[in-house]
């Protein structure tokens, strides 16, 4: 994937890259960091990710956070997700704008309305409900293993929650405005999730989708009808129940969409937001159109099933390719 050099910053001026006057450098020296930052910063075979994260800081570079690097050392996901997903959303003409400190990462606006984004990239968590490790095995060593769709529900389902309270408190504060629309931009790399299945877990988190279901006939052998399961809980291991359709729950309605992708520094694909996803909150109480995303794949939630809205001139197959898109 390749950035464009010297490309306008969020006021419209040339946004100078890596090694020119005034841009500091992401990485720094020192063990004091998370193995993923030390990995990038100093495995040769990972220059190519180091390059494309010194890329995204030159155009994004949040001078108003100076703990933003520090952060980085011990939270590189995260904040690789935050500067990626701005620098999409850049790369898309949606001129996103920083906010202040104490409040929501950006803002767009979209037919007149701001609309606030705020990143999160959950981790594997900790404790019973933790996500298994899914590399913890030798090398070359081909193994097995269900996949942990339970803990990462519950994944999801925290990092949801945790960010609807956050909009409160800043509501509460004055900070955003009722008025103001509200998305969630959540990568699920950090918790193991798969690109996988008939409905991505995201969604199966945040709408009540359980297992697809066919009817066959017995007699002909041929499906008569399909249809998923309603699935609204799921359990922690202490059997404590916790919604997996919280975006049927009018507390929920100050979120106006989930965003998701899967990306990280060494995942993704070619095309910058290649994978992301918009699902749009049917009980929201500030909606989002539809054309302030139309360059990526959104989905509605109607009469209790999916409708697809493929980002403008690609077609199935091509959303396909683009989701599943190796670098």
């Amino acid at each position: 994937m390749t950035l464009p050099q010297n490309a306008p910053s969020s006021d419209g001026s040339a946004t100078p890259m890596v090694g020119q006057p005034g841009v500091q450098a992401f990485f720094r020296p020192g063990d004091d960091c998370c193995p993923g930052y030390k990995n990038v910063r100093d495995l040769p075979r990972c220059q190519p990710y180091r390059e494309l994260v010194e890329a995204l800081w030159a155009r994004y570079q949040p001078s108003q956070d100076p703990h933003f690097l520090t952060d980085a050392r011990h939270h590189f996901l995260q904040r690789f997700w935050e500067m990626y997903l701005f620098v999409t959303l850049q790369e898309q003409g949606m001129n996103p704008q920083k906010g202040q400190a104490l409040g929501p990462d950006f803002y767009l606006e979209i037919e007149g309305r701001r609309f606030w984004v705020e990143a999160i990239a959950p981790d594997a968590g900790q404790g019973e409900d933790r996500v298994p490790d899914l590399w913890d095995h030798p090398a070359g060593e081909a193994f097995g293993m269900d996949v942990p769709k339970r803990e990462i529900l519950l994944r999801y389902t925290n990092a949801l929650a945790a960010k609807r309270d956050k909009w409160l408190g800043w509501l509460a504060r004055g900070v955003v405005e009722s008025t103001d629309g509200y998305l969630v931009a959540i990568d699920g790399r950090g918790c193991n999730d798969f690109l996988d299945g008939v409905i991505p877990l995201f969604i199966e988190a945040f709408l009540p989708f359980g297992h697809l279901t066919l009817l066959i006939n017995k007699n002909t052998g041929k499906t008569e009808d399909r249809y998923f399961q309603h699935s609204d809980t799921v359990h922690k291991r202490n059997q404590a129940p916790v919604s997996t359709a919280p975006l049927l729950d009018e507390s929920y309605a100050p979120v106006t969409a989930v965003l998701h992708s899967l990306v990280d520094c060494g995942n993704h694909p070619e095309a910058l937001g290649g994978d992301f996803v918009v699902l749009h909150n049917p009980k929201a109480s500030v909606r989002l159109p539809d054309s302030g995303f139309s360059w990526c794949l959104q989905q509605h939630f109607v009469d209790d099933h999916l409708e697809s809205l493929r980002p403008i001139g690609v077609t199935e197959n091509e959303v396909i390719e683009r989701q599943e898109g190796e670098p």
